[in-house]
């Protein structure tokens, strides 16, 4: 066996014990789920996409000391998003649209002049429509349930609630606490799909840095500052808002699509910030502050969303760099 496939195995593994630690209960193995697709990640960007798989195998079978339903959903949260993300990051084109053209990457690839890499901002635009794909799926699955897909959220929001009341656990009022899980499941299907978003970007994101840390990276690292997304993606954004403002439809499900499709144009809006202080000499404490002053006041990202939405059309990056600076 190859140093690289054991490797694999010990990032399936490792992955899988991210996962494994939530039995414990606390809170820090909570935060520490969300790094189990960082090791999946890092064996496809670093070792390829066949070690990837390997490693996503381990990690599947690691997890299934849980029970069959933490196993479901590391499958399909974790390994299986992660393979398909690698599989289209891991795509490239020769100059001049050479035979091999779409095909995977390898080691020896990584440092071809000239190579044409899949675009960063295509991957931002699957990372979304995995997302929106798995909420009208478990929508429409959990059309027979009691309160739809929120419903199946109010028994345990039911029990936080009462959780969290004066007197301690099963200190609060019965019905006071359905009230409130009935008006909060709502919410959870946005929240959720938003926040996997932004996980998975973040794990591939230390995943790259990881590889090229240790000269394993199997294509260049994407510039954040050059991030543009393809202007049909805020046609249907502008036209899901529409549909929410004007037409007598479900608003709980055209505002979860509206909320998953403004996480992309958050990333653009990240972009922007990056280019407008790329110039500036004091840029690295100008990015420390902005991504401390984001993780606060959680508005703000509401705000470079936004911002994400203005540059589809103003473009401001290009006047900046117009102007001298560099975008």
């Amino acid at each position: 066996m190859s140093r690289d496939a054991v490797l694999a195995i010990a990032l399936g593994a490792l992955s899988g014990v991210c996962v494994l630690a939530l039995a414990s209960g606390n809170f820090g193995a909570v935060i520490l789920s969300y790094l189990s697709p960082l090791p999946l990640f890092l064996a496809a960007l670093a070792f390829g996409l066949p070690k990837a798989v390997l490693a996503a195998i381990v990690g599947t079978a690691t997890v299934a000391l849980l029970g069959p339903e933490t196993l479901l959903f590391y499958l399909f949260a974790a390994a299986l998003p992660v393979l398909l993300l690698s599989r289209q990051a891991l795509l490239y084109r020769l100059p001049g649209g050479a035979a091999t053209a779409g095909g995977m990457a390898t080691a020896g690839d990584a440092a071809t002049a000239g190579v044409e890499w899949y675009p960063p901002d295509r991957l931002v635009v699957w990372l979304a429509g995995i997302a929106a794909f798995a909420f009208v799926a478990a929508s429409l699955w959990c059309l027979s349930e009691p309160g739809g897909l929120p419903g199946l959220f109010e028994g345990d929001l039911r029990q936080v609630v009462l959780a969290l009341a004066p007197g301690g656990k099963g200190g609060g009022d019965t019905l006071d606490a359905a009230v409130a899980a009935r008006r909060l499941a709502p919410m959870i299907p946005p929240i959720l799909a938003v926040l996997w978003q932004l996980v998975m970007a973040a794990n591939g994101a230390l995943a790259q840095g990881l590889a090229h840390r240790f000269g394993r990276q199997l294509r260049p690292s994407p510039d954040l500052a050059r991030l543009e997304l393809p202007p049909q993606l805020a046609w249907l954004l502008v036209a899901l808002v529409a549909a929410r403002l004007l037409l007598p439809v479900p608003t709980a499900a055209v505002e979860t699509l509206v909320l998953i499709l403004a996480v992309p144009f958050f990333f653009q809006g990240l972009g922007v910030v990056h280019a407008l202080t790329r110039s500036s000499p004091a840029r690295g404490p100008l990015l420390v502050a902005f991504y401390l002053l984001l993780m606060a006041a959680g508005v703000l990202m509401v705000l470079v969303a936004a911002l994400g939405v203005v540059e589809q059309w103003a473009h401001l990056r290009r006047r900046h760099a117009g102007r001298g600076g560099v975008a």
